[in-house]
């Protein structure tokens, strides 16, 4: 069952610093793979840039199988040995990889290690929630997720140092050595037994948080953006004739992310998810609007750190929005639901970027996504915004629900 927190009661305990350097090192392990293993591929086991794709694809589609399943056992079953199991199987299917010599056994494992990674990541986004204190959830989701941020900068940069000072293998174990750490970090989180879900029907709502319906369809569409950003955005500075290191745009962007965590988690605190949300999405439209009319370096480089600040402002309000819809008995399954949501976008960005690329061009893809991201921003401020206003939990985003104080009143008594 959940803390009794009170207003005071600090944000940085143990168990919220090793739930984020956990997820630090988790994320890290993961993304250290992501430039290095195309290239394994092509250049180890020979295979085609088609079968590349393919098998790259795997991983993600076995994360996205497993957030609504994740979502049902985080809620069903004590949360932290069901993290340290996942824990224990993402470390060792790193080795794995040392391993496998056929493109089938690799496409095999990379899926099973979406789907490890998928619900590894669920429980421990629930967990963070749980030891963060209501009054401080804004802010302790935003820097939780900041440890996601980093990592995406800092993933990719080690696995490429490690591949040209050492091997293929090198960064396997090395990927391998943080998620170990990772592990090592969560045998430190301490929560008490949450509220579950006893009995009772199997539903829908057990794997999608049917109350945050809205908000999913506008930030699947955002996540459209997001993916389409992240997945092509060398070839369109190759096409723009930009000469700099596309790689420098994620370092900005990383920079606006972390930024936007300084002022963010305390205006979700405060009850500002929406006003936020919208902010962000405005960002978002100006740099996107920079990033296509001004082929410049400075205006590249300067929308990075503009969309790091709207996509910094946007995620964590939208994951405070998803757990203030939820039932305390159901954090995993808004968790999963919020997860979810990204997934769907940045995968349905990936697979239909480059068809409309390839039909008309990387603008017009990236003028589809101003027109999904005009959508979003209207469904949110028409349904998505006043449905949150009338069926949120708590009050604002710091406030404890009816049930929570229950829960709380029980335990004391």
């Amino acid at each position: 069952m959940r803390r009794r927190f009170r207003p005071e009661s600090p944000l940085f305990t143990r168990s919220f610093v090793a739930i984020c350097c956990a997820n630090l090192l988790f994320f890290i392990g993961g993304f250290m793979l992501v430039p290095v293993l195309p290239l394994y591929l092509l250049e180890g086991l020979h295979a085609s840039k088609s079968v590349v794709g393919g098998i790259l694809s795997t991983y993600m589609l076995g994360s996205l199988f497993m957030r609504p399943v994740s979502g049902f056992l985080v809620d069903q079953f004590p949360r932290k040995p069901l993290f340290l199991l996942c824990a224990v199987l993402f470390v060792l299917q790193f080795g794995g990889y040392l391993m496998v010599s056929t493109l089938l056994l690799l496409a095999v494992l990379r899926a099973l290690h979406g789907m490890c990674f998928g619900t590894l990541t669920t429980t421990a986004a629930t967990l963070a929630v749980d030891v963060i204190p209501l009054p401080k959830l804004g802010t302790g989701i935003g820097i939780y997720g900041m440890m996601g941020s980093l990592s995406m900068a800092l993933g990719p940069m080690i696995g490429m140092l490690v591949q040209e000072a050492a091997s293929y293998e090198g960064v396997f174990l090395a990927a391998m050595g943080c998620a170990a750490g990772g592990l090592v970090l969560g045998l430190l989180v301490r929560s008490e037994k949450a509220e579950r879900i006893r009995g009772g029907k199997i539903t829908l709502d057990r794997f999608f948080l049917k109350n945050g319906g809205w908000a999913f369809v506008c930030l699947v569409l955002m996540a459209f953006v997001y993916g389409l950003l992240i997945n092509y955005l060398s070839v369109f500075a190759w096409e723009r004739g930009i000469e700099a290191n596309s790689g420098y745009f994620f370092l900005f962007m990383s920079i606006g992310l972390i930024m936007s965590r300084f002022f963010a988690g305390g205006m979700i605190d405060r009850g500002h998810i929406r006003g936020l949300i919208l902010a962000g999405k405005g960002l978002i439209l100006g740099a996107s609007l920079l990033f296509l009319l001004i082929p410049a370096e400075s205006v590249f480089f300067g929308s990075a750190l503009i969309f790091g600040l709207g996509f910094g402002m946007m995620s964590p309000s939208y994951q405070t929005m998803f757990i203030n819809l939820a039932d305390p008995t159901r954090r995993g399954t808004a968790n999963s639901t919020y997860l979810v949501a990204w997934d769907i976008g940045i995968g349905v960005a990936v697979l239909s970027g480059g068809l409309i690329a390839d039909a008309l061009s990387l603008d017009a893809a990236f003028g589809f996504s101003l027109m999904l991201l005009a959508l979003s921003g209207a469904l949110f401020m028409w349904q998505a915004g006043p449905h949150y206003e009338r069926n949120r939990l708590r009050p604002g985003g710091a406030e404890r629900s009816a049930a929570e104080e229950k829960a709380a009143e029980r335990k004391a008594a």
